[in-house]
């Protein structure tokens, strides 16, 4: 049961790593939001590779094309 455990964990980690890179590719973050210049800080940088937006400033890019379907 735990190698079908950890084989599990293991296949849902790659789905997840794939999408990232996808979504995020491996590029630097920027130090300065595209949108508002505000600084983006450290910990999105690090969590969020390739991050162009600060948090605020990503959820109404989102909202934004969420709403233009």
């Amino acid at each position: 049961m735990d190698l079908v455990q950890e084989q599990t964990a293991r296949l849902n980690q790659q789905a997840i790593d794939a999408v990232r890179q996808r979504v995020h590719p491996a590029r630097p973050s920027r130090t300065h939001c595209l949108d508002c210049g505000h600084e983006i800080p450290a910990g999105r940088r690090q969590h969020v590779p390739g991050c162009e937006r600060c948090l605020d400033c990503q959820k109404a890019f989102e909202e934004m094309r969420t709403w233009r379907g």
